[in-house]
């Protein structure tokens, strides 16, 4: 019985976790642009692309290279969601 009652608990603890996160994917041109969300920089992959989990909300999405005209915009996660974004500068 003990058992059982852990395991839902556990169950709802990963739930209530997996809603409260949000995914960020982007594919960036040029593959050595800088990234960054709240001035934090994003590590790309060697393909250039980028894949992380945050809280649900606004952010201050940078992208920069140089000889390249910086995009700044502000994007919103909604929780739960995924937000795929493909930038070229």
């Amino acid at each position: 019985m003990y058992f059982a009652l852990t395991a839902v608990i556990l169950v709802a603890i990963f739930l209530i976790w997996l809603l409260n996160r949000s995914t960020l994917a982007i594919t960036v041109e040029p593959e050595n642009a800088i990234v960054t969300v709240d001035n934090r920089p994003l590590q790309q992959n060697t393909a250039g692309d980028i894949k992380t989990t945050l809280p649900p909300g606004a952010y201050n999405l940078r992208v920069e290279a140089d000889g390249f005209v910086a995009k700044i915009e502000t994007i919103t996660l909604r929780r739960a969601r995924s937000l795929k974004l493909d930038i070229t500068l």
